[in-house]
């Protein structure tokens, strides 16, 4: 069995202990992959969600930005609307 999971709070990042068998983690491996995600991050982007769809967690929306050395995901969900990716002047 395998764990770990970043949890983020503002700027700080609490360190949480989940205990996965090997179905789950191998399904979360394969979803992991499948997103371009480390399993942490994966496991962190599902709660994230899921805490969101609850209520539990408001959503923050961040600024899109072209710079290649951006975080992908910073403590703040980000979500990427077809409105919010498109380039000005980009046909369709």
């Amino acid at each position: 069995m395998l764990s770990g999971l970043f949890v983020s709070r503002g700027v700080k990042l609490d360190r949480i202990r989940v205990t996965f068998d090997d179905a789950e983690y191998s399904a979360l491996l394969k979803l992991a992959d499948r997103e371009l995600r480390g399993v942490s991050d994966q496991a962190r982007h599902i709660v994230r969600q899921e805490l969101e769809r609850l209520g539990l967690l408001d959503l923050v929306l961040l600024p899109v930005t072209d710079d290649a050395n951006a975080p992908l995901e910073s403590p703040a969900a980000v979500r990427r609307t077809p409105q919010a990716t498109e380039r000005p002047g980009a046909s369709k």
